[in-house]
């Protein structure tokens, strides 16, 4: 970057930490003071030139009508001739020169319509014929033309130069009480006193613009400033809103991770108090059953000699095989049972063999095939403790669904990544059945179960399964480092 790129970034970096300092109402007032001032700049100027056009306007037209009133009734007789008399050129020379009026006109000149003088403040041109210039001819077409001349540019010499720009006018003159125009007057006037005049009235026109200006601005700058207060006010009031929302957020995203642990600590208590369950289930109930077979075997071998009276073996001997068929049946469900609550520890494997490991148990003691699709590898330590446990019940609750219900036909499981969540789907192609119509909480304690067990690790949870089309049970959870 060059030393020009780093001054235009660092000036401009520099406006924009000024006017970050800057309140509104400041912005306001330093870029409204700009934009009034510019205006009122162009508006002075644009009222000056008006003002100074208007002037010398009204003065123009002022100045024809007393010439067309005035000089008409000293110039009859060109009416009939084409020169003035003696005592004609001595009363315009009076006008001229001695009048008030007359101490304002630097060069007064009189043409007839041949284009010849008939009166000059030269006199020593009067009775020249001179070449038509446009002005005269617009006269003479009853137009007036005026314009402030430079005197340099002019070739007359008989007035003061330097009392500055002139005003020319080129009017007719009519024939009293009527519309023939007898001569054309030209005539300068000097604008030393028009000038101051319009002076004075351009500086009143530029106080009275400032005047404006200011008092629009105080107006605006006072309004704005009210309105900025205000907004910097509610700015105020939502910024500490926008903090109450933020710490709300940060306590509900605490209270969030809380329940998630909690969740997670749960379920970890829920698999202690099932292996506990499946422990006392082992060493109680059934070693008590089992001890019980034994005394009955004991029993009956120690009196088989009296059991042995043709009357009653019969009958004995039907009782003794029923109990123990009720007693050995007891056994093995309270010894399923036990091993169906109690699990594998898991803190070791990864989570695909966690899944091969529930899917061999199933086949093992179902006689039934899985179909396993896993297309991901994960470390051991990508995945929590909690959330293991949660999908190996999952897993193993399917599946046995899957055997009772849908006669463990084409029974298939898949677990894949999406993003940063597992999807782990269980699925058959046994009968079916209409889903949720015929879904029943208290009837269905499996699927309840499930559900419940994703939820709490905050995962969704559902089953898509309709009459003669088999069951899907899918289950999304978001993946959480080990813990």
């Amino acid at each position: 970057m060059s030393f020009d790129e780093l001054g235009i970034e660092y000036g401009t970096m520099s406006k924009q930490h000024v006017f970050k300092k800057l309140s509104l109402s400041e912005e306001f007032a330093i870029i409204s003071f700009v934009v009034l001032l510019l205006g009122s700049l162009i508006m002075g100027w644009w009222v000056s030139r008006s003002i100074e056009r208007g002037v010398i306007q009204q003065t123009a037209f002022t100045t024809t009508q007393f010439l067309d009133s005035f000089v008409s009734h000293l110039i009859g007789e060109l009416s009939k001739t084409d020169r003035l008399n003696r005592t004609s050129i001595t009363l315009l020379e009076s006008f001229d020169q001695n009048s008030p009026a007359g101490k304002q006109v630097a060069y007064f000149n009189l043409w007839e319509k041949n284009g010849r003088l008939v009166y000059s403040s030269d006199l020593s041109k009067i009775g020249r014929d001179l070449s038509t210039r446009t002005e005269l001819t617009n006269a003479w077409r009853d137009r007036i033309s005026w314009d402030v001349i430079d005197p340099n540019n002019l070739d007359y010499s008989v007035f003061d130069r330097k009392k500055g720009d002139l005003i020319g006018i080129f009017c007719p003159i009519h024939q009293a009480r009527s519309d023939r125009i007898l001569a054309v007057a030209e005539i300068y006037l000097y604008t030393d006193a028009l000038q101051a005049q319009i002076y004075r009235a351009k500086v009143q026109s530029w106080e009275l613009v400032f005047a404006v200006t200011l008092s629009m601005f105080f107006l605006l700058y006072l309004f704005f400033r009210q309105i900025s207060q205000t907004i910097t006010t509610q700015q105020q009031l939502m910024k500490f809103q926008v903090m109450q929302l933020s710490d709300l957020i940060n306590n509900n995203n605490e209270l969030h991770k809380s329940v998630e642990q909690a969740q997670y600590r749960t379920t970890e208590i829920n698999e202690s108090f099932l292996r506990r369950i499946s422990a006392e289930l082992h060493d109680g109930p059934a070693q008590a059953l089992g001890y019980t077979l034994l005394c009955l075997d004991s029993i009956f071998d120690k009196y088989s000699k009296e059991l042995k009276d043709p009357t009653n073996e019969s009958i004995i001997q039907k009782e003794k095989e029923n109990l123990r068929t009720a007693l050995a049946d007891a056994l093995d469900k309270i010894r399923n049972l036990a091993s169906g609550m109690a699990m594998p520890e898991l803190d070791n494997l990864n989570l695909k063999q966690v899944i091969q490991r529930v899917v061999s148990i199933h086949e093992q003691r179902s006689k039934t095939n899985v179909d396993l699709e896993l297309d991901i590898e994960l470390s051991q330590g990508q995945i929590a403790l909690p959330l293991k446990i949660g999908i190996y019940r999952l897993i193993q609750e399917a599946l046995t669904n899957a055997y009772l219900h849908g006669k463990g036909i084409k029974q298939r499981v898949q677990l894949k990544k999406n993003d940063e969540e597992l999807v782990v789907i269980i699925s058959d192609n046994g009968p079916g059945f209409d889903y949720p119509s015929d879904y029943s909480q208290d009837q269905h304690l499996g699927i309840t179960g499930m559900k419940e067990r994703v939820l709490s690790l905050s995962g969704h949870f559902e089953i898509q399964s309709t009459p003669g089309s088999g069951t899907k049970v899918i289950a999304t959870f978001p993946i959480s480092p080990g813990k």
